[in-house]
């Protein structure tokens, strides 16, 4: 569940800082750059993750709408064979 997406670069960018700076707590990473320390944790960046899930959920509203229809369909096809 997303309780808050930014969509300005000033905030996003605020947010990613909070992961570079949480991923530097872990003692062995410590003087790795971000991207190393992304994959050595098996992470991703927090604007990838949002695109991600942005897609996902456009995915299913894509689905959902389709499937709607296909079972309008066939129900209004089934009435009309009665």
């Amino acid at each position: 569940m997303v309780t808050w997406s930014p969509h300005l670069k000033g905030e996003i960018d605020k947010v990613e800082r909070v992961q570079r700076r949480a991923t530097k707590q872990v003692p062995s990473l410590k003087n790795m750059t971000y991207p190393e320390r992304l994959k050595k944790l098996e992470l991703t960046t927090l604007r990838f993750r949002r695109l991600r899930g942005d897609m996902v959920e456009t995915y299913k509203i894509y689905l959902q709408t389709n499937m709607t229809l296909i079972q309008q369909y066939f129900y209004t096809t089934y009435l009309i064979k009665m």
